[in-house]
């Protein structure tokens, strides 16, 4: 078997409006007298900011990358099973499905796997963990990891016992499956 692993957020999904608005949001919450608290690195390191940014009202502002159900289906045609996997925590579910339906990126047998909204552990790691259980568990022969953050492919990596590769965009992933679908002919 052949997976796919395809990140959400900056592989399907342009957020920054979603940030823009968690952004806000964040500094609404933030009291005059601690103004100074205002910032993008403040607020990144703040958990109301985050919360915000995890909201599932906010998941319509996500922009949908142009071409990713082309390529998506075309993935699937060179005969991949696409899990898209995300660190987006489980409180925005339902809000993520709809979004995925609704730009044709979510139709059998593909998959999503979000992170338990109570799990403390970092992106790459939590990423890492769920492609080996989901490789493993799937027999898989082969992993194509995409994923806008290296860092994140590069932890997967370590832990992937089968054949690996990893991209970060949809279009580097389809030269990458084109090259190997030109070695076998």
């Amino acid at each position: 078997m052949k997976l796919v692993f395809v990140d959400f957020d900056g592989i399907l999904a342009k957020i920054l409006m979603r940030l823009a608005k968690a952004f806000e949001m964040y500094c609404q919450s933030v009291p005059e007298e601690l103004a100074w608290l205002r910032t993008e690195s403040a607020a990144k390191n703040n958990d109301i900011y985050w919360q915000c940014v995890f909201l599932p009202q906010l998941v319509p502002l996500d922009e949908y990358m142009e071409g990713s159900a082309e390529a998506l289906d075309e993935l699937e045609r060179r005969g991949y099973q696409i899990i898209i996997l995300t660190s987006r925590i489980d409180t925005m579910y339902e809000a993520s499905i709809e979004w995925l339906q609704q730009h044709g990126l979510l139709t059998p047998p593909r998959r999503l796997v979000m992170k338990p909204a109570k799990m403390k552990i970092g992106t790459p790691l939590l990423k890492a963990v769920d492609v080996y259980a989901l490789a493993s568990f799937l027999m898989a022969h082969e992993v194509l990891y995409i994923d806008d953050q290296k860092a994140n492919g590069d932890e997967v990596g370590k832990y992937i016992t089968c054949t690996f590769r990893q991209a970060q965009s949809l279009e580097e992933a389809l030269e990458i499956t084109a090259e190997q679908a030109t070695e076998i002919a």
